[in-house]
């Protein structure tokens, strides 16, 4: 990897997806505090109440509203936040993901396909709308958020398991795919954590929680140090890997 993409995240056009809660807003904070120029892309305009907030305390971040699972609203999304900063997208965190809680009889080929359109063809889309500016500028970094539920399963997760498997899959697929270009692509994969996306589900989740040797649930803050260490000039040989934040779970 070039010199040029060996010193983090200051200066760096960054987008993050899913940026108005928890991981994805975690996200975003973590990336503007190290100097990095965020945009946030979210369906949730709450989004602007981050940006707003991060504005508050210096740091450059911009929120646009981003519906994932549009092709064309990943080219306008890219094309503007190159437009205006006059900078390539180098970092993508992408991390825009919804959940529903379903066993295989349960579930409906309705939710499987919602589920689908944002976890697996959203990140897809995301990940193909970034690859030209990022050969242009000789390199970069994406970042997925999967799921430990992608490599264990869940009995009332049938879609979104195979939504984050999916992600996993493509990742490695994507990180051989684009080495030759500079381009690292890698996957984080949260275990039990404490999301507005997870609210109001404890009972649901709590077979996971039971399993975590460390017997709590991440902060999402956590997850996002992972991200930035991985976009950072602390990780130039890292690709391809699927990352286990998950308090020893994947250990069990």
């Amino acid at each position: 990897m070039t010199e040029q993409f060996d010193n983090g995240l200051e200066g760096r056009l960054a987008i993050v997806t899913g940026g108005a809660h928890g991981i994805g807003a975690a996200i975003a904070r973590r990336f503007a505090e190290e100097g990095a120029r965020v945009y946030i892309g979210d369906i949730s305009n709450d989004g602007e109440e981050v940006a707003a907030s991060l504005r508050q305390k210096g740091l450059d971040v911009t929120f646009r509203t981003l519906d994932v699972s549009s092709e064309d609203a990943w080219r306008d999304f890219v094309d503007e936040a190159e437009s205006t900063t006059g900078l390539p997208v180098t970092r993508l965190a992408n991390n825009a993901g919804i959940i529903h809680f379903h066993t295989p009889y349960e579930e409906t080929l309705e939710g499987w396909e919602k589920i689908l359109s944002v976890n697996a063809t959203g990140q897809f889309l995301g990940l193909k709308a970034v690859i030209p500016s990022m050969k242009e500028a000789g390199g970069g970094v994406v970042v997925h958020t999967a799921s430990t539920t992608g490599l264990w399963g869940s009995p009332l997760q049938i879609s979104y398991s195979a939504s984050k498997g999916a992600i996993i899959a493509m990742v490695k697929s994507a990180a051989i795919a684009l080495a030759e270009d500079n381009i690292r692509v890698n996957a984080v994969l949260p275990g039990s954590i404490a999301t507005p996306m997870t609210a109001g589900n404890d009972a649901k989740v709590s077979r996971v929680l039971g399993r975590t040797p460390m017997g709590r649930r991440a902060d999402p803050g956590e997850i996002a140090d992972v991200v930035a260490f991985i976009c950072s000039s602390r990780a130039t040989f890292v690709t391809g890997v699927a990352w286990p934040v998950d308090g020893g779970f994947m250990a069990g």
